[in-house]
């Protein structure tokens, strides 16, 4: 259950200062969870890496695409 603005308000200055920095360490923790997150790699976002020779193979691939529209 959060606390409204006239709640804070009414709080003394040691008590408001204490709910502030604890807002801000919560919303901080929030955004480094969610930077973190865009790290994991997920069966979604998963790439496999290519050898040379599939690599080779895919470019191959391309230029027969682009020879038949040129």
């Amino acid at each position: 259950m959060g606390m409204s603005y006239s709640d804070v308000r009414s709080l003394p200055i040691p008590y408001r200062n204490w709910f502030i920095d604890r807002i801000l360490k919560d919303i901080n923790a929030t955004k480094r969870l969610q930077e973190e997150s865009k790290n994991i790699v997920t069966p979604d976002n998963y790439e496999a890496p290519k050898s040379n020779g599939a690599k080779q193979e895919d470019l191959k691939k391309i230029e027969k695409i682009f020879k038949k529209f040129s």
